[in-house]
């Protein structure tokens, strides 16, 4: 997680108990945003470290950390692809980019001139990626430049893939989820069922908790 506790942003662990607390990062500029690669060794995050935001990787075993991308734009919301092959990446606010460890960047969308896009989040395959775009006072998930749905806005946080056709997403304040051709569904207050187990309960806004995931 982030923590502005020494008066910038740096990145922090704490253990599944509430136990031991590390922070992970230091210096004069912030660091934020950490997503974990999905082999848990590595942890991307933006910083402003050379003056704008880039992205970066730190070795969680080592504590090394490298520059992924630091473009002329400012790079920043990092989503690891599902094969941590890629890093996708809001660009200056109005595209998203994905690059490989070599640096070799690939545009995956870019918004209209007046258009700002948040919150890239790869399909469970890796073929796609989600996001959210503000234009015209509204607020859409989009995919491959169109709207996944249009019946209702989403708040600018990346989703969850469920699978290719079911998603959970913030909507204002409240967790929904979204299945295709079908109505988002209000739920609150997510928790874990059982303790040791990991799945997510969700109480609808009417009716009995449903489980999402397990």
């Amino acid at each position: 997680f982030q923590s502005y506790r020494d008066g910038n942003f740096n990145i922090w662990t704490i253990a599944a108990d509430g136990g031991e607390i590390k922070e992970l990062t230091r210096g004069p500029f912030d660091q934020r945003e950490p997503k974990f690669s999905p082999n848990g060794g590595s942890i991307a995050f933006s910083s402003d470290r050379s003056v704008s935001y880039g992205i970066y990787v730190l070795d969680v075993a080592t504590g090394a950390t490298r520059t992924w991308a630091d473009m002329a734009a400012e790079e920043y919301e990092p989503a690891w692809s599902p094969d941590g092959k890629e890093i996708a990446f809001v660009s200056g606010g109005t595209s998203i980019v994905a690059t490989d460890s070599s640096g070799n960047p690939r545009t995956i969308a870019t918004g209209a001139s007046t258009a700002q896009l948040h919150a890239p989040a790869w399909s469970p395959e890796g073929t796609q990626v989600y996001y959210v775009q503000i234009y015209n006072a509204a607020s859409k998930l989009m995919r491959a430049g169109n709207p996944v749905f249009t019946r209702e806005e989403v708040s600018p946080f990346p989703i969850a893939l469920l699978s290719a056709d079911d998603y959970v997403y913030v909507d204002n304040g409240e967790i929904r989820r979204m299945s295709a051709g079908a109505r988002g569904i209000s739920v609150r207050g997510p928790r874990w069922a059982t303790p040791g187990f990991a799945s997510l309960l969700v109480c609808p806004a009417y009716g009995a908790p449903s489980e999402i995931v397990s």
